[in-house]
């Protein structure tokens, strides 16, 4: 029930995990969609995160919310597309990240998320590509105030969700934003 998602009912999270699009469709698919994330909703996320918290966003966390608001601001990009259901190649372009460490390069039949990032906001650590050469983002990291951001861009399929490479990103990703991650990279990130 996305209305749960308050000030209030953040206090005492330490992790927040985002895994849905922007949208709701009460009306059905002959409806125009309605955004389900309000402006106080998406103030109360950017606070959690700037007063500690963390935020573990996937796969279509992007898609759909309001357009330059706080929440896609402290996520560090934009959403963009995907490709059809495909198998692509996962790569690892920063392998010392507490995020990234022990993960190895796979290939999964997903959705080939498309993010755009800020420039200069956020840490890569991730880069899929598509056997028609398409390259793009598909994990990175941030630091907001004293909470730590983490979006990994894979996660619509089944496939993907059970690749044992995509769940030790997704367990990493975790620790990082709680900030069990043993360690930070070289940069500080």
């Amino acid at each position: 029930d996305v209305r749960t998602l308050t000030a209030e009912n953040l206090k005492p999270v330490k992790l927040l995990v985002i895994l849905r699009d922007g949208m709701l469709w009460p009306g059905g698919a002959d409806k125009p969609p309605e955004s389900w994330m309000t402006p106080d909703q998406e103030r109360a996320v950017v606070r959690f995160v700037e007063e500690g918290g963390g935020l573990l966003a996937l796969h279509n966390c992007m898609g759909l919310y309001p357009d330059n608001g706080p929440y896609l601001h402290l996520v560090g990009g934009r959403y963009t597309g995907h490709g059809p259901l495909e198998r692509f190649a996962v790569k690892v372009v920063d392998t010392d990240h507490p995020v990234t460490r022990g993960v190895k390069e796979f290939t999964v039949a997903d959705e080939q998320h498309t993010p755009i990032p800020d420039p200069g906001a956020v840490h890569i650590l991730l880069e899929s590509r598509s056997d028609e050469g398409v390259v793009a983002p598909a994990g990175w990291v941030r630091r907001v105030g004293r909470g730590r951001v983490c979006h990994l861009a894979n996660g619509h399929t089944k496939d993907a969700h059970a690749h044992p490479e995509y769940q030790k990103l997704v367990v990493n990703g975790a620790r990082w934003c709680l900030g069990f991650d043993g360690g930070e990279s070289r940069d500080g990130r």
